[in-house]
């Protein structure tokens, strides 16, 4: 039963009640009657609000974001790996390497980004985001402070299946650069976080079931702003076990080692 009928049968059964209890009440005198009907003017007040309440609690309201179409370019990754040993090869060298959960808060402008930044690349197609860091994957532990994370893509040219972050949205994702005030999301590496579940964004799963046995490749797509430009997905796994094999597996490496956040590396994000 859902939930409006629920509350309509709840409200029923308030009705009936009090119906039996005036009709008990009558021949009083009237001063009862007044407050039987005191009583269930609360009574119905009560129950709407409480109605109120159980609406907003098991219903889920849309985030009124208005739609637009978009320039797609069909690659999404660097073109310089093809898998996750060739991946791990090629971020060796970073050693400000982070892995971490974070949401989406707010998107700086063009004007914003250039003015904050003083880079140029936020003029084009690319996106400054203000985020909440939440978990650092590498420590295994909560985090409670906030970055600016650069990523591909405007509402005028996007990688195909990677639409623009949007506020409210939680992802978990690789990040590093050379800048003092911004990031940039590994691409091979980002995942968008839904109640406990990491979905992998792109085509093709670089950590795959050989490296996580409980890791589904399946592909799926979701649309949100971008009406032309579904956010594509190409495996799932539960965010714990993501993170805990990140962790072993880049301590093993090495990674962890060379985390002092610096890198004499250039940050480049562009649309060669």
């Amino acid at each position: 039963m859902g939930t409006i009928e629920k509350l309509s049968d709840a409200i029923g059964l308030l009705s009936d009640k009090i119906l039996q209890e005036a009709d008990a009440l009558r021949g009083r005198k009237r001063a009862n009657r007044v407050a039987v009907r005191c009583v269930a003017i609360a009574a119905c007040v009560c129950l709407i609000v409480l109605g109120a309440v159980y609406l907003s609690r098991d219903t889920k309201l849309p985030i009124e974001i208005e739609p637009y179409t978009v320039e797609t370019i069909d690659d999404s990754a660097t073109g310089i790996v093809t898998n996750y040993e060739d991946l791990c090869d090629y971020l060796s060298g970073y050693k400000n390497l982070q892995f971490i959960t974070f949401e989406i808060v707010s998107v700086y402008s063009p004007e914003e980004a250039y003015e904050l930044t003083g880079s140029d690349i936020f003029t084009r197609h690319t996106t400054l985001y203000y985020v909440h860091v939440t978990y650092d994957w590498l420590e295994d532990c909560e985090v409670d402070y906030y970055m600016n994370i650069a990523h591909a893509g405007d509402k005028e040219q996007q990688y195909l299946g990677k639409p623009m972050y949007e506020v409210g949205m939680t992802f978990m994702s690789a990040v590093f650069g050379s800048s003092d005030t911004w990031r940039v999301p590994v691409g091979e590496m980002e995942y968008l976080l839904v109640d406990g579940t990491a979905y992998h964004l792109g085509t093709e799963a670089f950590i795959t079931s050989e490296y996580i046995p409980s890791l589904i490749e399946e592909a799926s797509e979701t649309y949100f702003s971008a009406e032309n430009n579904p956010m594509l997905f190409s495996s799932h796994v539960d965010a714990e076990a993501l993170g805990e094999f990140i962790r072993t597996d880049w301590e093993a490496r090495g990674f962890l080692d060379n985390n002092t956040n610096t890198t004499d590396d250039e940050v480049e994000i562009d649309y060669d």
